[in-house]
């Protein structure tokens, strides 16, 4: 969308199949190596959750930087 607003761009399907295969690639990797680094318990019932040991740099920092990331792009836009 943003390039569309901003740059006048119309992204085609290889772009799409692009920016899908590398957000969810990304997403994978990411929670993949938390979970190896802090691991997961059971906690609350049926929920899985990420131990607290190092959570904070493996699983909170990459996610409020993209939170960071989206919302200025957002506001860009």
């Amino acid at each position: 969308m943003h390039l569309q607003v901003c740059w006048n761009i119309i992204p085609g399907t290889a772009f799409f199949v692009g920016a899908q295969l590398a957000s969810w690639g990304t997403a994978a990797i990411l929670l993949t190596a938390c979970l190896a680094v802090t691991g997961v318990s059971y906690r609350f019932g049926d929920f899985c959750l990420v131990n607290e040991y190092k959570a904070a740099s493996t699983l909170w920092g990459p996610l409020l930087g993209v939170v960071a990331v989206t919302i200025l792009l957002q506001i860009v836009t």
